[in-house]
């Protein structure tokens, strides 16, 4: 599961097509407040093919350097919930044509 979209990135330019997915994803839950928490590590690649490349260098890490979702509905898919956000997170960082691949 992945998302691509129109990222901006730094000097003002736009990585058209850009790869983004969530590396990986931690979580656990709240003893105070009984609530389940989970982040994942986002990274933005220029392409499908560098993000599957194991020497593949992110494009950025630092748009959405950690997605959280609290509480998460651990009955359902946590993975789903964290795109979810991320799809937010995108918006938010100036992200356009946002779509799951």
């Amino acid at each position: 599961m992945a998302i691509q979209c129109n990222l901006p990135v730094q000097g003002g330019m736009i990585a058209v097509g850009a790869y983004v997915r969530i590396g990986s994803v931690t979580g656990g839950k709240n003893r105070l407040t009984g609530t389940f928490q989970a982040s994942g590590i986002v990274q933005a690649f220029v392409s499908a093919a560098e993000a599957n490349d194991q020497d593949g260098v992110p494009l950025v890490t630092s748009v959405c350097a950690t997605v959280s979702k609290s509480p998460v509905d651990i009955t359902a898919n946590v993975l789903t919930q964290l795109y979810n956000q991320l799809e937010l997170d995108l918006a938010v960082a100036g992200a356009t044509n946002i779509v799951e691949v």
